[in-house]
């Protein structure tokens, strides 16, 4: 198991007034995680909008640094402009041994964190990395919705490891998509020495800012590295695989497939 030293996280966050409150629950969460974390928020905000991100992350008593790239282009590069931050502390700051990147409506908690230690140590001899599963919740009802998935995996098709006792797994999900990436330091060394940039991989400009090593050295008979644990026996996710999309927007639109599989009905049994 590998233990957390430190943690650089990197969040991406457009800035629109309304996306405040997400922002400050994603920070919430992360200031509650007992190591020590340092936050790089990513904006496009004008000195006024920064000071008030500012004095946002000063309530929460968290360490951080606002960043405001210049000369990006495209304003979608945004969500890119964190890899210099990490390229810097990789090199520079041996004690960081984790690497957070977020969404700004992304909740990543302790208990996230204990469950992907745990998953890193096992599945490391299989080239695969414990990853999580997006769910939103509604007020109308108490089921928790997946984010991701349209239609429920199949856990007898599904490429998966199985623990030895039979009673864990992780499974790999045709919608592999978790809103961030949490690698290790010699993970991220591996995702620095492929060819990333913003024109490789299967997702929008946006979305493959969050991929990681998500495509990369992926093994025989699994779409991708990302594998979810699944209690066998209770045939249920594990908790901590579960991350919260604060905006709940797919589950609350009628008109969105997204949002739609309960996360207790996500895994079936043929």
């Amino acid at each position: 198991m590998n233990p957390v030293q430190e943690i650089s996280v990197a969040i991406t966050f457009h800035y629109r007034e309304v996306r405040l409150k997400y922002l400050e629950s994603t920070c919430s969460s992360l200031a509650g995680i007992q190591q020590k974390i340092k936050v790089h928020v990513m904006t496009n905000a004008n000195e006024q909008q920064a000071a008030r991100v500012s004095a946002l992350l000063d309530r929460l008593g968290i360490s951080y640094e606002i960043h405001s790239p210049t000369y990006l282009g495209h304003p979608y590069l945004l969500s890119w402009s964190h890899l210099s931050i990490f390229r810097r502390v990789l090199k520079g700051q041996p004690r960081v041994s984790h690497f957070l990147y977020l969404e700004d409506d992304t909740i990543f908690s302790a208990r996230n964190i204990d469950y992907w230690l745990t998953g890193r140590s096992r599945l490391r001899e299989h080239g695969l990395i414990p990853s999580f599963m997006r769910y939103e919740l509604m007020d109308s009802d108490h089921t928790v919705y997946s984010t991701d998935l349209i239609e429920p995996v199949s856990y007898e098709s599904a490429p998966k490891i199985v623990l030895p006792d039979e009673e864990y797994a992780y499974i790999g999900l045709h919608k592999c998509y978790q809103g961030l990436y949490f690698l290790d330091r010699e993970l991220m060394e591996e995702y620095f020495s492929a060819s990333i940039n913003p024109n490789r991989g299967h997702w929008g400009i946006l979305e493959k800012a969050t991929q990681g090593v998500t495509f990369l050295n992926v093994p025989e008979g699994f779409n991708s590295r990302n594998v979810v644990g699944y209690f066998c026996s209770d045939r249920a996710i594990d908790q901590g695989a579960l991350i919260h999309h604060s905006p709940n927007n797919y589950a609350t639109n009628p008109a969105s497939p997204f949002g739609k599989v309960p996360v207790s009905g996500a895994i079936i049994h043929d």
